[in-house]
């Protein structure tokens, strides 16, 4: 379930900062025989093809009772950690707290992976482990594909009770894509190598500040837009449903994400010329087969962009 990380051996807590890689990968338009596929196309109202149309979508979460808004504050520090590491709020960034023992504490008993929260998270995902010994620890993030985002190693001493790991999905400027994502962690004894413990939790990262900003691609001079890449749609990536957590770590219900997205496709203008933009949106019901969707571009609104200066 997931990939054998290359140990870096330091002598304290360090934070290695790896950005997210973009883009969503293959845009092809042969899928193999009973795979997925993805294809729209769009004609004007003569059913002419429009090419260059700017295409993005927007996830939905199947969560009848999510608190609204809650999930999109960050999380603040557990109490009573020591904050190592401090990051800039980039998608792809983790940032490492622990939490150390009193003196005179015994130590836990055991290792204990806690679930991620908030979950899904809008921002930030933290995930607490429950140290039960000297270790050194790695931890990594692997996205549904089992590809690895991010990667943490640490020398944890004898006074550490828990760890925490919080990863970063995104900003008001920077974007991932929602989806489902994988930590894993694996404790070693320092001088064997020896496994103390290994184990992995399952989370979603829900990007909401802007969501149309995600793009999938463009429509070609034919007017379609073909991919097999299911990265664009976190429904058909497995590992649903999960529990949902709140930003206070109150357990509140399954989710998952939904079949329905809603996807925009919407003209562009030269910023140097400027003009009007027009778009429409429309939900499209995905499924993990072959999918194709025709439609009529009939503009829901449009905005005047003014040529820069």
């Amino acid at each position: 379930m997931y990939r054998k990380f290359l140990s870096l051996r330091l002598s304290a807590l360090l934070l290695i900062l790896l950005t997210f890689p973009s883009g969503c990968g293959d845009d092809g338009t042969s899928p193999p025989p009973g795979g997925f596929s993805f294809k729209l196309t769009v004609v004007d109202q003569s059913g002419a093809p429009i090419s260059d149309l700017k295409l993005s979508r927007r996830c939905r979460i199947e969560y009848p009772d999510l608190p609204s808004g809650s999930n999109q504050a960050l999380m603040p520090p557990p109490a009573g950690t020591d904050v190592r590491t401090t990051a800039s709020f980039r998608p792809g960034i983790g940032q490492v707290f622990v939490t150390k023992s009193e003196p005179g504490t015994a130590p836990l008993a055991e290792f204990v992976l806690h679930p991620a929260k908030p979950n899904p998270g809008i921002s930030t995902s933290s995930i607490k482990l429950d140290i039960g010994g000297v270790c050194y620890l790695e931890v990594a993030i692997l996205n549904w594909k089992d590809e690895e985002l991010y990667r943490v190693s640490a020398q944890v001493t004898e006074n550490v009770t828990s760890v925490v790991l919080r990863y970063v999905f995104g900003n008001l400027v920077d974007y991932v894509p929602n989806g489902i994502f994988q930590a894993v962690f694996i404790a070693t004894e320092p001088d064997t190598s020896t496994v103390l413990f290994e184990d992995y939790v399952y989370f979603s990262g829900y990007t909401d500040n802007d969501p149309f900003r995600q793009l999938i691609g463009h429509t070609s001079t034919d007017g379609s837009f073909s991919t097999t890449d299911k990265g664009y749609f976190p429904s058909l990536q497995g590992h649903q449903p999960q529990m949902g957590f709140d930003v206070q770590g109150v357990e509140v219900g399954l989710f998952s994400f939904s079949d329905t997205l809603e996807v925009k496709a919407m003209t562009e203008v030269p910023p140097d010329i400027g003009g009007v933009v027009y778009w429409m949106t429309r939900e499209l019901v995905i499924s993990d087969g072959s999918n194709g969707f025709k439609w009529v571009f009939v503009a829901d609104d449009s905005l005047l962009v003014i040529p820069r200066q």
